[in-house]
């Protein structure tokens, strides 16, 4: 299998899928401004690349194979990759929060490689199906739109008040438009020319 690390292809091995797992061909794959700072910079915030990385996190598939106790996929099946996967033992996971949780593995985020490859294993409950009228692209974007929403929803304030921002590139998309069905007037923030 091929997979994108820089500065060159890295040939790997698929592991077959275990317990709760599915093994997914990548579909597509957005590129997000933590991608190209991992790829221009070697790092982004307190993250830092020290041993070859895949890149990649907002992205769609299709189910190839599912591990013995996956009820809820089925080979063939489209999906959206939610790409934090959290710890589940923790107080915020326990209690629903899981976003919040400090021990999330996310994808392409040191030591874990992201899902730019023709092959990714992921947790399935962590995998949404797409429906047919949602292209493979859009289902990229899920993530993105997921964060704008977030945003928008954690922003205080009624329509009409400035608070929705996006930044880089696939998060515009899902970003801006978002806030603006808020009521809220967007700001694009870009430093990448």
């Amino acid at each position: 299998m091929q997979s994108r690390v820089f500065p060159h292809l890295l040939y790997t091995d698929v592991h077959a899928c275990v317990s709760t797992e599915v093994l997914l061909r990548v579909a597509s794959v957005g590129i997000c401004g933590s991608d190209v700072h991992y790829w221009w910079r070697g790092r982004t915030a307190r993250f830092v690349v020290e041993a070859p990385l895949v890149l990649g996190h907002e992205s769609s598939a299709t189910v190839v194979a599912c591990g013995p106790y996956v009820h809820s996929l089925k080979p063939g099946d489209r999906v959206a990759i939610e790409p934090g996967v959290p710890c589940r033992r923790c107080d915020h996971c326990r209690s629903g929060r899981y976003n919040v949780c400090p021990h999330v593995r996310f994808c392409a985020t040191p030591p874990v490689d992201g899902t730019l490859t023709r092959y990714y294993v992921h947790p399935a409950d962590f995998c949404f199906k797409l429906p047919d009228s949602v292209s493979d692209e859009e289902g990229a974007m899920l993530e993105p739109l997921a964060v704008a929403v977030y945003s928008c929803k954690a922003c205080r304030g009624g329509a009409g008040h400035a608070g929705t921002g996006a930044w880089g590139r696939t998060h515009r998309a899902g970003g801006c438009p978002h806030g603006q069905g808020y009521g809220r007037r967007s700001y694009l923030c870009d430093g990448y020319q």
